[in-house]
């Protein structure tokens, strides 16, 4: 059976109502979902009952049904085993529901639901691995796909022997390559990015440079000592977002929807807060505001400049050229 990513998400969104409310209606739990009633009966339930695990017999099968206009669901009885996951799964879990269970989203219910399962993983997961929830900034740093770069060899070698290393970069927001000299003192992950921190010596501090933007390396004969009190672990849990002493500009945001919640996660708490009516407002150091007014561009209507004019006015610009360009 050939089924769409949609059908799987709208099944997944119909099993758990079901579950909870065992002779729901057709009509309410079309009301529930937003889905067409004949969606529903149609397709969905068809649909579930053909989903199961080997060796496919009848209670390895989940089975969804409709009583006249009552719909009710049986699982398989695997499913009535204890679930076991791993420690980074477990992360993930405890991760997702703190992010649903944000203040305003979510009537009283089913806040405390979310509450009392975010509880249950704390409780059950031994002491020893608790760490995965209190440091669980989605941080790496070893493999990753991006390691595998014909790049990284030279990058690792000029790290392990504190040499200097030329680079052609691209910085966001720019359009042309630029040479810098750097002292690498690094390499981690974070949130699927790969990054290498570096002394930059034209900046005059630790600045984190992508690896998907670095086009060329050139080892250099001088060599480097580690910044003092350098620690890549502690980079890669606020360096990449910390101010610099070169920022000039001080940008204002805010972000509301989806947009909004995405950002609450992905940025430094410092630098956001909430406001009324689920407006995020975020302030972003920076000495480029041109590739921060370009980003929040990038991030579609929901994310907006607020100040300073000057930044406000640029994004004003970039919104009429983009206007001019597929007018045309």
């Amino acid at each position: 059976m050939n089924l769409s990513l949609e059908t799987v998400l709208q099944c997944l969104d119909v099993l758990p109502i079901v579950r909870e409310n065992q002779g729901i209606t057709l009509a309410e739990l079309a009301k529930r979902t937003g889905l067409p009633a004949k969606k529903i009966s149609d397709q969905l339930i068809p649909t579930l009952m053909l989903c199961g695990s080997p060796p496919y017999m009848p209670h390895d099968y989940v089975n969804m049904w409709l009583d006249g206009d009552a719909v009710y669901v049986e699982f398989a009885d695997h499913f009535k085993r204890p679930v076991t996951l791993l420690p980074i799964e477990v992360t993930a879990l405890h991760l997702s529901l703190t992010a649903a269970a944000r203040p305003g989203e979510h009537d009283e219910t089913v806040r405390e639901r979310l509450s009392l399962l975010r509880h249950k993983i704390e409780k059950a997961l031994p002491e020893s691995q608790r760490i995965f929830l209190e440091e669980s900034s989605r941080v790496s740093l070893s493999d990753h796909p991006d390691l595998g770069s014909p790049i990284i060899p030279q990058i690792r070698n000029a790290i392990d022997r504190k040499r200097k290393i030329e680079i052609e970069y691209l910085s966001f927001g720019d359009k042309t390559m630029k040479r810098r000299v750097v002292h690498p003192h690094g390499i981690l992950v974070k949130d699927g990015v790969t990054y290498i921190p570096c002394f930059d010596e034209n900046r005059g501090h630790i600045c984190s440079f992508r690896l998907d933007r670095i086009n060329e390396v050139q080892l250099l004969s001088d060599y480097f000592s580690l910044q003092p009190g350098f620690s890549v672990e502690e980079h890669a849990r606020d360096g990449l977002t910390r101010p610099s002493d070169d920022d000039e500009y001080e940008i204002l945001l805010e972000a509301k929807g989806a947009t909004a919640r995405y950002l609450s996660e992905s940025l430094d708490q410092r630098q956001w807060h909430w406001q009324k009516n689920d407006v995020l407002a975020i302030k972003l150091p920076t000495s480029r505001p041109h590739a921060v007014v370009q980003w929040a561009i990038k991030n579609g209507p929901d994310l907006v400049v607020v100040s300073p004019a000057s930044a406000r006015n640029m994004a004003i610009e970039l919104l009429k050229e983009l206007r001019r360009e597929y007018a045309e």
